[in-house]
């Protein structure tokens, strides 16, 4: 899938090897070079450019920090250096999209669940109770906050 104003650039397969990757050269900005007022209209798309990799694609840049990402002239996130890639299977991809709604929702029991079935806890621990009540104790904090 692809995501608008997202920029990857072009792999030249023919220069590439098992520990080279060479892709096309980017005009543009590091994020660590730019303006807030530069880097600000792009947050929205940098969280829509990794979850559709991380839940939908199931292939992600693993290394997105400021200095492997670009704002080309023409207003697009580009990412830069693909040497740190990871990947989720499907049935891990659908636990993470679960426990995204259950945090929106705020289901704090639902998200306790998810922990452990995707394997943040041990499944030996039985009691959930005590992650459960520390989940609405950050809600309720952040209920407050706003």
């Amino acid at each position: 899938p692809r995501v608008e104003g997202l920029y990857v650039p072009r792999v030249y397969h023919a220069y590439c090897g098992r520990r080279l990757l060479v892709t096309e050269w980017i005009d543009g900005t590091k994020l660590t070079d730019g303006t807030p007022e530069d880097i600000k209209p792009l947050v929205a798309l940098g969280v829509r450019a990794f979850l559709t990799q991380l839940l939908d694609v199931g292939t992600f840049h693993a290394d997105p920090h400021p200095g492997n990402l670009m704002v080309t002239p023409q207003g697009q996130l580009a990412y830069l250096d693909f040497g740190m890639m990871g990947s989720l299977d499907a049935p891990t991809r659908l636990g993470m999209i679960r426990l995204l709604v259950n945090f929106v929702n705020r289901d704090a029991a639902e998200l306790a669940k998810d922990f452990q079935a995707l394997g943040f806890l041990s499944p030996e621990v039985a009691d959930l109770g005590p992650i459960e009540a520390a989940l609405d104790k950050t809600f309720a904090a952040q209920n407050n906050d706003e």
